[in-house]
This record gives C-alpha cells, structure tokens and sequence, in this order.
C-alpha cells in the first residue's frame, strides 16, 4: 500500500469537507424513546450562530475547533450526537451592508420604502449571507447541515413571536421611556454589548453655577457653585445640582437655587450621594435627559427632563441659540459663551471613556426614548437557582461568579431597536383609542374599540432576543416535536466570556421561562486568541492571523491543533504563525510514520508478538485513557499534548524505530499488531485532526463508511502492561546513553564499538538489561556488559542516570580531556536541573496554583521533582569524585 512521499493537506482536505456535507454523514434522526419510556442517551449542541455578513475569523476557528473536538467525540463514544448549525441575521450589520450597497446607486432606504427595503436585504442575504457558512463546511465541522436554520426564518419569527406575547400577557414586556445608548447613524438604541469603549484624551470643563440672589439672604450672595463636566453642552438640560449630604463645606446650600448659565432658568440644589465630596467643588450637575446616572436622580427628586440633544445628534429648540447645531460645535460655542461671561473658572486635561457604535464607529448618545421593556427579574430568579442548584454547570467553575454578579445586579432590558431588517414586534397601534393590540398573527381590529384602524409597531426586536430562544427554537419549539423530546435540554454551550451576560444568561432565562427546562447543562467558556505577544488581536495593530489564509498554507488541521493545544479552560491563548508550522511537522511526522508502516505487510496474528509490541499497547491504553478524560473535563490541551507525546514520541521514535531494529535482526517481522495500534491512535486523535485521520483511515480499507462513526478507543485495565513500559525504558535509555557517549567520544551511529560496560544501583533495571542485552547491543552496534554493581573508580568516562552508569572503553582521547569534558556536561545539566527543580518548587510552594491543577497533575509535578533531585544529587557526587 503506497502513500505519497510530500503530506500535502490541501491536496486531500477539500475533498473530505465536501464528501462530508454531500454523504450527509453527520444527520441523525430523534430516537425514540425505549419500551419504558426511557430517552436515548443523546449529546445536542447548538452552533453559537455567526453573523450572516460574517466571514470566518480566527475567533470562529478556534470555538468550532472546541465544538467540533468535543462533538466528534462523543459521537465516536456512541451517543446519537446533533449539532444544530445556523446563521444569526444580524439586524444593525446587514442593514449598515445593504444601505453601503444603495448609497452606490444614490439610494437610501427611504427611496425604496420599508417593504422593497426587506426584499432588497432578502436578496443581499440569499446571495452574499452564505459566506460563513461555506467557510465552516470548508473547515469541516461536524454539524448536521440538514438542520441549518436562520433567524429569520419561518419556524424561528413564529417562535419568536410566541415567545414575546407570552412575556407580554405575563405582565413581563411593556412600552415606557427610559435612557438607552442611541446611535445617530444608525438611528436605533443599542444594547450595552453593541456598544465599545475608547479611551482618549478630553477635557474637563468647570462651570461656574451663581447661586440665586434673594435666595439666600436679603441683601444677594456672592456665593458660587464650580461644577466639573466633561460634556458642557449638556448643561442646557440641567434641572438640577446635586450635592453630598455628608458634605458639610457647602451643606447650607441644600434647598437653595442657582442660576443656569446661558439659559434664563433656576434649577434646584438637592442632596444626593452621587455627588462625590472628594471631587471638585464636591457639586455635581444633573441632566436627567442625557445621562443614565442622571437619569435616575431625576426620578428620585422628581425631576424635570429636558432634551437638548436629539437622534439625529443635533441641538433641539430645547437649546435655544444653539439649537439646530451639532452636538460637538455647539460644545465649542457653549464653551465660548461661558468664557466670555466669565464663568468658565478653568479647563482641564482629562481622560475620558468615549462610547461608540460597535459597527459604524459613531459616537453614541445617551437618550431618553420609548421603547418596549422586557421586567428582567422574574426572569432572572429562576435563572440563578439553575446555576446555585447544579443544574447548569460552568466551566471553567470561576465563571459563575460573574454570571451571579450581573444577574443578581440585573436591570430591565431594551428589547426594541429602530431597524427595518429583523423581528418585526407583534404589536399593533390603534389611531382611534390609542390602545397597543399584542398578537401572535396580524389583528383584524383594535381589541379594544374595535377600530380597524391599526397599524403594526414599526421598531424590531433586538438580535439578542431571537438568539436568547436558539436552543429550543431551532428543535421546533413551539410544536412539541420529535427533536425537542430528543435533544432538549441541549447538553452544551460553548461561548465566550464576553456574551456570558448578553447571550448564556438570556438563554438560560428564556429557556426556563417557555420551556420550564433549563436550555443546556454545562456552560463552557473560553478565551480570546491573542497573538504571540499576547496583545488582542486587530487589524490596526496588523496582528491578526486570517484563517483561510493560513488554513490553505498550513493545513486546517495544523491550525486546528495549534488552537486546541493552546485551549487551556478560561484562558486566552497566544497563537504564533510558528506554532502553527510546528503542528503541521507533527501531522507531517505521522503522515511519515504512515508511509513506512503501509510499506510493511498488514497479515499476521495481530497480537503483540514483542516487548515492543506489549510496551506500545500498553502506552496506547494509557494515552486513550488521558484523551477520555480531558475531553469529559473540557481540557483540550491535555489531550492534545497526550496524543502529541503519544504519536511523536512513544509511537514513531520509539515504537517505529525499535520495530524496524526488531525486524532487521529477524526477531519479530509480524507487523500486524503495529498495524493494529495505528489504526486505534487514528481513531484516538480524529477529534483534533479529522482531515488527515480520515485520509489514512480510509487508506487502510477498512470497512466502516468514515472514522468518525468508529468507536473511540477507551482504557481497560487489561491492556495495561507496566512490564513491558520498564523494559523498554530500559531499552530506550540505553540507547540514549549511546548516543551522549558517542557524541562525547567523536562515534559515529554505525560505528562499532567494543568494551562498554553498563553499571546498576537499581536491581530491577539490571535485570531488565541483563535479558534484553542482544537487543540493546544489536540496536547500539555495541559490545556491552551489564554489571549489578557501582562502577569501578577509574571508570572516568561514564554517562549516568539516576540508577545507572553508562561506561565507554578508554580511546585515543586522553583521560584528562574525557574527564574536562563530562565534567563540563555536568556542570551544564546542574545548571539546567537547578532551574527545573527551583520552578517546580515555586509551582508547589503556590497555593493558588496548586488549588487550580487537577491532582493528577500535582502528582505528577512532584514525581518529577523528586527525579530531578535525584539526578542532580548524582551528578554532584560524581563532581566531587573527581
């Protein structure tokens, strides 16, 4: 069976992305229950949908390459596995990308009208919204393309319809005016996720406020109020100055009024502790129309709420002189204004946190507008007690305490956005009584009076409110069906730590307040992909990494396993273009060991026949046995640093080549068993690497349809072999300790050599090389003793372990310089060891760290400490010996 000399993954890889999708692989139908009633073990998960304007990025990669490792998996472990893919219809994007498109052609939204608008999004999605989703096939995640749906369809807006009147006839959704993050240039509140934050440099302006003469005595005061603002345009909608209770310098001046600059109006002093005494004058200006902290003091103190700013980000007759200016020039002509009345005591420097629109990059205004509400703590309640009770887990565990700390600090959400592309909300306006008429389907009349006078709410849902009901919607809720009984609750979210509020906990709120079930079990939460340096990534910095590009240059499933053997749980992962080379060398060297085991003959008894044979099987149990349970634990790294040291290290350095040793000397020509061994570490690391797997699985001939429908290799303790592990240690070491003395004594590799002598302290060792001795010497091209004992005094040329002495014969080289030399060995591996051991002990000295790793890991650090030490002893003692 001959394989091609170069591994070249785009040669094979489109070809198993496609055959994946047309063969239909991954479709699976709800099971039905058993003759008991009894639900099917199942495994459901749904896609965490990407943006339908999207295109793929290496955020995208890297979760598809979690879900996908995980859903490969399990469905090799036998569970009926669904992944639901899908696309998010993205209400604000895709409407900024359709109005782009018009603005070359002259035309705006409002040329078309609303309707012709929605055909022309419509006709956008159908022929450019499919981008990603090619990308994803193209990547090859195991997804039931058979079930892909959109946010926009039919099943999902009648659900999400459903969903809405049954909040609203709760009492849980209703119309009021509160402040929102309003974005003039795409004229519509958005949510807090929508929003970014900038840092720059600005300016702090403080405003002399004169208190009101008669006022506060008879004769006039002289008394002024200094108030700090960063935002002096503002101060045209002040209805009020507040100050802190606990503040005695100015406390006479509660109750008392100052006059308004630039406005003939007296607005009230009033207490209140969001005044901060050790800011400033200790006042502080409050402008309920334009600021959300504002905004609550003026309800607090019955406040007046004046809009001086409008949507369009323009000055109102609010204003005065200024109205009708821009929002940035009337600050420069206020500012003027103020100097020039000598009210302007001083200007600062002064940072500031600008907040703009994630997707057009205006800087968004903070208004007070009528819009639908969804009353979020009812919601929210049974929401935690999910989470308290373990009915929803997160992993890693530490998340919880931020999703507590929001959901225990929850504020009523704005569901409504003033878009034309998206959910349309199911509300009707009647023009006689003025009455809203919520529906699941279009009203024939006011319910109230009757009047057919109606006309539907123009706004649109927020995208997070469809995405909060994907879990269900997308099994067919509302209609009890085969799939929602199948695979609801779904068992996993993969998601960021970013949209934990925006996203997870929406979910879970939704999902028990419709379903009265949670809407998944375990909350999986990873990082960010950062570059090398560990800086996010972005296009201004010129960081980022495309994963089209460097999928086609490298193999996706070399980026694949870059990203998942950086996936420690919760942690951001710095990713390097070398890292990913280096995972292409490793699927390099197995597509190498592939090419020298398909040229040896596949017939045999396909049991182990050899020490070799045992050690490797033995060695494969136990990597199945890590792989398995980091996987269950969501620990992506481990596996894949297990199945690397397995394949690279145990399997082709060790194994391979003892194999060919083994067969040259006529000692074990059966091959069988190595054959058998490959086939089971294919199946073993398919999860992280489906293209190449696929590819030399099914050059094996083997009869199933794909790998991943083979069963994943699990640890028994039959196959266990410590034995044959200790034998071939013992073999393998020797080996090494050859090829150190070799390199000291200027040996070839073929090179022969007589008189080398092996000296043991441990009993059990020296038996091992006592009966593999033929071997080690054939495979050393040596003539060796094995002696049961220390090493004679004038043996000035050993190599050593903890436990042995590996004693070349005396050659040219004079004892002087053999003795410089490994004396400087020496000194060079104490230096190394002493840096080992000193970071070992500050990793177990840590009880932070120590509290975070599993205990197998502990165990396994203070192994290899207490082998550290001991080599580092030896090596001292030896120095001394001299």
């Amino acid at each position: 069976m001959e394989i091609e000399k170069v591994y070249e993954p785009q040669r094979f890889e489109p070809h198993w992305a496609q055959w994946w999708v047309e063969s239909n692989l991954f479709h699976v139908e709800a099971p039905p229950p058993d003759a008991d009633g009894n639900a099917t073990p199942y495994f459901s998960l749904v896609i965490p949908p990407p943006n339908v304007t999207g295109s793929l990025h290496m955020g995208h990669m890297f979760e598809h390459s979690i879900i996908d490792a995980q859903v490969r998996w399990q469905r090799m472990c036998g569970k009926v596995t669904l992944w639901v893919p899908g696309t998010d219809h993205a209400g604000i994007a895709t409407q900024i990308m359709v109005e782009r498109q018009l603005a070359t052609e002259n035309l705006t939204k409002h040329d078309l009208g609303r309707e012709k608008f929605e055909e022309r999004v419509w006709k956008w999605k159908e022929e450019y919204g499919g981008k990603i989703v090619d990308q994803m096939k193209r990547a090859g995640v195991s997804c039931d393309w058979s079930r892909a749906r959109f946010t926009l369809d039919a099943g999902l807006s009648r659900a999400v319809r459903e969903a809405f009147v049954r909040l609203y006839e709760k009492g849980l959704i209703y119309r009021g005016q509160y402040m929102v993050n309003w974005c003039p240039r795409c004229q519509t509140a958005v949510s807090d996720l929508e929003v970014e934050h900038e840092e720059t440099q600005g300016n702090l302006w403080h405003i002399i406020y004169p208190v009101a003469r008669g006022d506060f005595n008879e004769t006039g005061s002289d008394i002024k109020l200094v108030v700090a603002t960063t935002r002096p345009e503002t101060m045209l909608g002040d209805t009020a100055v507040a100050i802190n209770p606990a503040d005695k310098r100015i406390a006479e001046l509660h109750d008392k009024k100052v006059r308004l600059p630039l406005t003939d109006r007296e607005i009230p002093i009033v207490l209140d502790e969001m005044a901060d005494p050790e800011f400033g004058s200790g006042a502080v200006k409050i402008t309920p129309a334009h600021d959300p902290n504002d905004f609550e003091a003026g309800k607090r103190h019955n406040l007046a709420s004046i809009k001086v700013i409008d949507e369009n980000a323009k000055m109102t007759a609010a204003a005065g002189r200024f109205a009708g200016l821009d929002r940035f020039e009337a600050r420069k002509q206020v500012v003027a204004e103020l100097e020039k009345l000598g009210l302007l005591e001083k200007v600062e420097p002064h940072k500031l946190s600008i907040a703009k629109c994630h997707r057009c990059r205006t800087i968004v205004e903070p208004l007070v507008s009528t819009q639908w509400w969804v009353k979020i703590k009812p919601l929210a309640e049974p929401a935690i007690k999910a989470v308290v009770n373990g009915d929803i887990k997160f992993v890693p565990e530490n998340w919880q305490k931020t999703y507590f700390e929001w959901m225990y600090n929850i504020r009523d959400w704005c569901i409504s956005r003033q878009l034309w592309w998206g959910h349309r909300i199911p509300a009707w306006h009647c023009a006689d009584c003025k009455e809203i008429t919520v529906a699941r389907e279009t009203p024939d009349a006011c319910a109230k009076c009757g009047s057919k006078n109606i006309v539907q709410e123009t706004d649109v849902l927020d995208t997070w409110f469809s995405s909060g009901l994907w879990p269900f919607s997308t099994l067919g809720w509302p209609d009890d069906t085969p799939d929602l009984r199948a695979f609801y609750p779904t068992t996993l979210l993969v998601t960021g730590f970013d949209i934990i509020f925006f996203w997870a906990a929406r979910m879970i709120m939704l999902g028990i307040s419709m379903t009265g079930e949670v809407p998944f079990r375990q909350v999986h939460i990873h990082g960010l992909v950062r570059d090398a340096e560990r800086q996010k990534m972005s296009k201004t910095k010129g960081n980022t990494i495309d994963p089209l590009v460097i999928n086609e240059k490298y193999g996706t499933d070399a980026v694949r396993f870059a990203l998942l053997i950086s996936a420690a749980p919760g942690g951001d992962i710095a990713l390097s273009e070398d890292r990913i080379a280096s995972c292409r060398n490793f699927a390099n060297k197995i597509w190498n060991a592939s090419r020298l085991l398909y040229s040896k003959p596949k017939e045999g008894s396909g049991e182990a026949s050899s020490y070799a044979d045992r050690y490797i099987g033995s060695r494969l149990n136990a990597c199945a046995k890590v792989a398995n349970e980091a996987f269950k634990d969501h620990r992506y790294h481990e596996a894949a640093q297990a199945l690397w040291h397995f394949f690279w290290d145990e399997f082709c350095d060790h194994y391979l080549e003892e194999k060919k040793h083994l067969e040259e000397k006529k000692q074990d020509p059966d091959w069988s068993f190595a054959y058998k061994v490959y086939e089971e570490s294919l199946r073993l690391l398919h999860p992280l690497m489906p293209f190449l797997t696929e590819e030399l699985w099914q050059r094996l001939g083997k009869p199933g349809r794909s790998i991943a429908l083979e069963p994943y290799p699990e640890w028994g303790p039959a196959a266990q072999d410590p034995t044959a592990e200790s034998e071939m240690k013992v073999v393998l070491t020797a080996r090494e300790l050859d090829r150190r003395q070799r390199s000291l004594h200027n040996k070839g590799r073929k090179e022969h050599v007589e008189g080398v002598s092996w000296y043991f302290t441990d009993r059990g060792e020296f038996e091992i090389a006592r009966k593999y001795k033929f071997e080690i010497q054939s495979g050393n091209n040596t003539s060796m003793e094995v002696y049961d004992a220390r090493p004679p005094a004038w043996s000035d040329t050993a190599v050593s372990t903890a436990t042995s002495d590996y004693v070349y014969p005396a050659t040219t080289t004079s004892s002087l310089e053999r003795l410089l030399k490994e004396r400087e060995r020496l000194l060079k591996e104490n230096a190394e060891l002493e840096k080992v051991i000193a970071n070992s002990k500050r990793q177990l000295d840590n009880a932070d760290i120590i509290a975070k790793m599993p205990e197998k890991v502990v165990a396994t650090l203070r192994a290899k400490l207490a082998v550290y030490e001991a080599q580092l002893t030896k090596n001292l003692d030896a120095l001394r010996n001299e």
